[in-house]
């Protein structure tokens, strides 16, 4: 009976390889999308940040102009 029992919890669907597998690779898109979206959000910030910098120093040719 105690064959059985373990036999039923090694094939049970919840602990099998493919099953595992399966588990594994739902993770794996979770956070393959996870990262594309860091990924974009970071070019995002630093698009805006080169833009950034070249304003400040455009500001301050200008304002060296002028004075």
């Amino acid at each position: 009976m105690r064959l059985l029992e373990t036999a039923l919890v090694l094939n049970s669907e919840d602990t099998c390889p493919a099953a595992e597998l399966k588990k594994l690779q739902a993770r794996n898109e979770k956070l393959r999308a996870e990262v594309t979206k860091v990924e974009n959000a970071f070019a995002d910030y630093r698009h805006k940040y080169e833009v950034q910098v070249g304003l400040i120093t455009e500001l301050g040719q200008k304002t060296a102009e002028i004075t």
